[in-house]
């Protein structure tokens, strides 16, 4: 196997397995860290990736929610927040 494939089949292998099944992909991760083989220093950085993948994901949903709430602030609001007043 060339060596390129074979880091590819690593990132791919730990970003799939820490997607479906987490508790396995951190004992795998464990197991194989002072492994310096490419395949498996692969497959740690593919679970990494996954991992800032997801944080990712819920910080963007997260922004999303509070800028939605941000559109509905209390002074956009009819009848809620500071009444309406011209000073």
């Amino acid at each position: 196997m060339s060596q390129n494939k074979e880091i590819l089949e690593g990132f791919n292998a730990g970003y799939l397995l820490e997607q479906h099944d987490p508790a396995l992909a951190k004992q795998l991760n464990e197991a194989v860290s002072e492994v310096g083989e490419d395949f498996f220093q692969a497959f740690i950085e593919g679970r990494e990736e996954f991992i800032k993948d997801k944080s990712r994901s819920k910080l963007f949903k997260q922004f999303k929610k509070d800028f939605s709430d941000l559109s509905k602030s209390p002074s956009k609001q009819k009848g809620k927040g500071r009444p309406d007043k011209d000073y």
